[in-house]
């Protein structure tokens, strides 16, 4: 990381620089859970990787249904080390409003908690961008239901290695609806 000034780190020049120097520090306390730098940076890394496996390109939005959690802000630092560009949808809106937005956005894949998989199966068909719908949750090693089992599962054959090149200090991140859009 020393080759790149400060001033042009992007997110995802930070997860890297924080998994090297603070390895076991906590990254993410949300919860009661705890995600460290290390393994945040590994499961960004594999998810980016995943959505290059899923076609998912620099610019492409990715958008993100779900209350905030631990997840969200692994798929946030994904999207940046995949280059592509985050649009979390606010889960109290109405089918109608999540529609309009992964429309306007553009969206090429959506990850979607429990909670709202039926509010993204009544608008997926009128959606044809929207190539994937990924499962956030899913089931634990027991069979339990756990939170982030699905997304983790999706992303876990894929290389622990850094994908290149990322998001650049000049490009979106994130494309954010307010209730003024």
């Amino acid at each position: 990381m020393n080759d790149i000034p400060r001033e042009r780190w992007t997110l995802h020049h930070s997860a890297r620089a924080h998994a090297g120097t603070r390895p076991d520090h906590p990254a993410i306390i949300c919860e009661g859970h705890v995600t460290t730098y290390n393994k945040l940076h590994r499961d960004s890394n594999r998810a980016a990787h995943a959505l290059h496996t899923s076609g998912v390109r620099h610019g492409d939005r990715v958008a993100y249904l779900g209350r905030e959690s631990a997840n969200y802000y692994l798929v946030m630092i994904a999207c940046a080390k995949a280059g592509a560009v985050l649009v979390p949808v606010n889960w109290r809106l109405t089918p109608n409003e999540v529609d309009h937005i992964l429309r306007d956005s553009g969206a090429t894949l959506i990850f979607v908690d429990d909670e709202f998989w039926d509010t993204v199966a009544a608008v997926r068909p009128q959606l044809r961008g929207l190539r994937r719908v990924i499962r956030v949750d899913g089931t634990d090693a027991d069979g339990e239901p756990a939170r982030g089992a699905g997304l983790l599962a999706w992303a876990a054959d894929q290389p622990e290695t850094d994908p290149a090149p990322g998001t650049g200090p000049d490009d979106a991140v994130i494309q954010i609806y307010t209730s003024g859009t």
